[in-house]
């Protein structure tokens, strides 16, 4: 029996980052009797990030726990759920001009040194069917006007160090300004020759 219900809405709801972070948020509310619903998950359609938001205030939800994705219309969402006493908190990325009650952020370095750790469980199954070098691309965001990607890049190769010649460390830019971008260039990336 749950007290509250409060909705993580993120604009990639099955991404597995984003899923890491709502197992932990669900696990923590469990305790608390809060259940933290992944809003928009098993929805058939796809919807936008401000739909979800305004589908989380009609639902009459506790709370927001919010990714925000630079929608547009984000501000004036979450300014719609402050008014209906529904508090909404960003994580990761914020809308300062708007109504959220805090931003919470974590360390882009200690983020990369998360992901150089499931990189090392992954290479090590790996190199126990496969005696080569493990090769490890990072897609970065050619649209970034911050360092974020280089910190996050900086403590996945800190992390992965101890694994020397078995594993080949690489990034490559992409150019996100289309929808399926990224998957065009994982796509070219796994059909390459090498």
């Amino acid at each position: 029996i749950y007290e509250k219900h409060v909705a993580m809405i993120s604009g990639e709801p099955t991404e597995e980052f984003w899923l890491s972070i709502y197992n932990s948020a669900r696990e923590e509310g469990k305790k608390q009797g809060i259940y933290i619903e992944n809003f928009g998950e098993r929805l058939v359609k796809e919807y936008t990030t401000e739909e979800l938001v305004e589908m989380a205030i009609a639902a009459r939800v506790d709370g927001i726990i919010l990714k925000a994705d630079g929608g547009d219309d984000l501000a004036e969402e979450i300014r719609k759920a402050a008014k209906e006493k529904i508090p909404v908190m960003t994580i990761l990325t914020d809308v300062p001009n708007s109504e959220r009650i805090s931003f919470v952020s974590g360390s882009d370095y200690a983020t990369g040194e998360m992901y150089g750790n499931l990189i090392i469980e992954e290479v090590q199954k790996k190199r126990e069917q496969e005696e080569r070098q493990i090769r490890v691309t990072v897609l970065v965001d050619s649209d970034s006007e911050n360092a974020t990607p280089n910190l996050i890049y900086s403590g996945i190769h800190e992390k992965i160090a101890s694994l020397g010649e078995k594993i080949k460390l690489s990034a490559k830019i992409i150019d996100n300004s289309g929808k399926f971008e990224s998957e065009e260039t994982v796509r070219d990336l796994i059909l390459d020759q090498e």
